[in-house]
C-alpha cells in the first residue's frame, strides 16, 4: 500500500475533479471505518484513504503533490529502488542521510532587509539541470499581532531555465516582498550533496572483476563512458570533475558514480566456461 500513489487509493484518475475525489472517500471511509469494517487491515485502509484525500481535496497541495510526487514542505522523493548496497559506501544510508538533511530544513529566513523575506526553497534537481516548470512551496509570514507572526503554508510556481545555478535567487510578481533561494533537492536516482551529484553506478560483476568500460547516468539523461580498473569493488565511488552542479560563486561540483554490481544472464555455454574457470581459479 505504501507504494501507491494517492489516486490509485482513492482510485480516481489524476484529472479527477473536487467532487469525485471526494465521492471517492466517502465510500472507501464507509467501507473501511474502524467502528464497522470487518476487513482484517480496515484501519489501515482507512487511515491512508484519509490521508490522500487531505492532499488531493486542497488545490495547492494537490499541485504540490502533482509536481513533487510528495506533500509536505520542502520534501525530496525518497529512493524506492533496492539495489546492492554492500561496499565501501552505504547508498541506501547515504540517501536516507542527505534527504534528512533537506527535509528538515526548515524554510531558513536569511534576511528580512529593506522589508524583503528571503527564504530557501527546494526543486527537483533534473528542473534545474534540464529546465522547466516546478511547483514549490514556501511559508509566508504574516503579522497576527505586535507579539507574534502567523505561519502560513503556500505553494507557487515557476519556469527554471536549464543549468539553474545553486544559490540563484527568484522573485516573483505574484509573491511579493519575497526573495527566494533555489536549492537542489534529491530524486529517486540522485542524491545531492552541496554540488555534487552522487548516483548508482550499474556495473556488470564480471566487467568489474576483469576491468572494463561501463556507462553512468548523469540526472540530465546524458551517459558517461567510465574506466571500470579490475577488481573495482561494489560501492566503490568514482568521481567525474565538472559533471555536478554549478554554484552561483561558480564552483562546479562532480558527478559521483558509485558501483552497483549487476548479476549477467549468461548462456549454458558461458556458464560452463565459467564454472571452468572458477575451479582452475
Amino acid at each position: 500500500m505504501a507504494n501507491k500513489s494517492y489516486y490509485d487509493i482513492l482510485g480516481v484518475a489524476k484529472d479527477a475533479d473536487t467532487a469525485a475525489i471526494k465521492t471517492a472517500y466517502r465510500r472507501l471511509a464507509k467501507k473501511y471505518h474502524p467502528d464497522t469494517t470487518k476487513d482484517a487491515d480496515g484501519e489501515a485502509k482507512f487511515k491512508e484513504a484519509q490521508g490522500a484525500y487531505e492532499v488531493l481535496k486542497d488545490d495547492q497541495k494537490r499541485a504540490y503533490y502533482d509536481q513533487l510526487g510528495t506533500a509536505g514542505p520542502n520534501k525530496v522523493r525518497q529512493n524506492q529502488g533496492q539495489y546492492s548496497t554492500a561496499g565501501d559506501i552505504d547508498m541506501e544510508e547515504l540517501m536516507r542521510r542527505f534527504n534528512e538533511i533537506n527535509e528538515n530544513n526548515p524554510d531558513p529566513t536569511y534576511g528580512t532587509g529593506g522589508g524583503m523575506v528571503i527564504q530557501k526553497i527546494f526543486v527537483p534537481v533534473e528542473a534545474m539541470i534540464l529546465g522547466g516548470r516546478v511547483a514549490f512551496q514556501y511559508t509566508e509570514q504574516r503579522a497576527r499581532n505586535r507579539q507574534f507572526l502567523s505561519l502560513v503554508q503556500k505553494v507557487a510556481q515557476t519556469v527554471l531555465k536549464p543549468n539553474t545555478k545553486v544559490g540563484e535567487e527568484l522573485e516573483l510578481p505574484e509573491v511579493p516582498n519575497m526573495k527566494f533561494i533555489l536549492m537542489p533537492g534529491g530524486s529517486e536516482r540522485c542524491i545531492v550533496q552541496g554540488i555534487d551529484l552522487v548516483v548508482p553506478f550499474d556495473v556488470d560483476a564480471l566487467a568489474a572483476a576483469v576491468g572494463d568500460k561501463c556507462r553512468a547516468q548523469h540526472p540530465s539523461g546524458k551517459s558517461y563512458d567510465v574506466a571500470v580498473p579490475k577488481g573495482t569493488r561494489n560501492g566503490t565511488g568514482v568521481r567525474l570533475p565538472k559533471l555536478g552542479l554549478t554554484h552561483v560563486n561558480g564552483a562546479v561540483g562532480s558527478l559521483i558514480a558509485v558501483v552497483n554490481y549487476t548479476i549477467p544472464e549468461l548462456s549454458d555455454k558461458q556458464q560452463t566456461a565459467l564454472k571452468k574457470l572458477l575451479k582452475e581459479a
